[in-house]
């Protein structure tokens, strides 16, 4: 049933995938239309496995939970994400980006053998609680600016050396690509906040005196959130506050999110109490 579940999701971003790939080579409608239909068809698939698992979820072990959980619920976020900025503001430029993400996280976790794998799929939640799943998110928004960032500079940098750009068009894309930017960081931003101060409250309401090594040993994925919180308010400040557009948000997304990668495997070291 959970091999089932898995192709049902990886088949069609799969497909949505390879006639995305022909239609922004081929430029024809029709296959646009259908790599849409079967990217709505996989996530609407996608959301109702989540919910269903949620519902039958009782027990499990709390460190795969960690590693496949996190793993399951960010692909799903990624694709909502992607569906919602679709809607709003007609962004397809990260599409290939999160069906490719989504389809490789289907084909990562079937490759579980034996009691893992049984045990992925009976888990329950306990480890997926409110403030990370607003992080999964925040991060999945965050996430979406880099094939923005990619391709903006791409079309700034890379296309007029072929002279394949026009002024007129390039100008028109390259504000449209900038703003969708702004937008995803926008959603990120409120995000993390709101899982930050969720867990600080979880933290004051656990704790009755919370001092630096109760910080240090329950932040760990916390760390990683408020790195991201910086780099996207570095970013909104250096918009807002002074006027920078296009490819200079472009490379201080880029650097912001050197920085929370470097975080993110460096963390555990940075936040050890000897």
């Amino acid at each position: 049933m959970e091999h089932l579940w898995l192709s049902a999701i990886a088949i069609p971003f799969s497909i949505s995938f390879l006639l995305e790939c022909l239609y922004r080579r081929k430029l024809n409608p029709r296959l646009d239309r259908w790599a849409r239909l079967l990217e709505q068809a996989g996530f609407i698939i996608f959301t109702i496995g989540v919910v269903v698992f949620a519902v039958k979820s009782h027990t499990g072990s709390p460190l795969l939970l960690k590693k496949s959980i996190a793993w399951l619920f960010f692909a799903w976020s990624l694709a909502a994400a992607q569906t919602l900025t679709y809607w709003l503001y007609g962004n397809r430029t990260t599409s290939l980006f999160v069906k490719l993400w989504v389809v490789l996280a289907m084909l990562v976790i079937p490759a579980f053998r034996g009691q893992e794998f049984v045990d992925y799929f009976s888990s329950n939640l306990t480890w997926l609680n409110f403030h990370r799943a607003v992080f999964l998110l925040g991060y999945a928004f965050y996430l979406l600016g880099l094939p923005l960032a990619g391709s903006f500079l791409w079309k700034t940098l890379i296309e007029p050396l072929f002279g394949r750009s026009k002024d007129g068009i390039l100008e028109r894309r390259l504000e449209q690509l900038d703003q969708i930017h702004l937008k995803v960081i926008l959603w990120a931003l409120p995000l993390l906040t709101l899982g930050i101060l969720a867990k600080i409250l979880l933290l004051l309401e656990s704790e009755p005196l919370v001092t630096p090594a109760i910080v240090a040993r329950t932040a760990m994925e916390e760390f990683l959130a408020i790195v991201a919180w910086f780099t996207s308010a570095l970013y909104l400040h250096t918009r807002i506050f002074l006027g920078w557009q296009y490819r200079r948000c472009a490379y201080v997304y880029i650097a912001g999110l050197l920085v929370v990668l470097a975080a993110h495997f460096s963390g555990r070291l940075l936040l050890q109490v000897s």
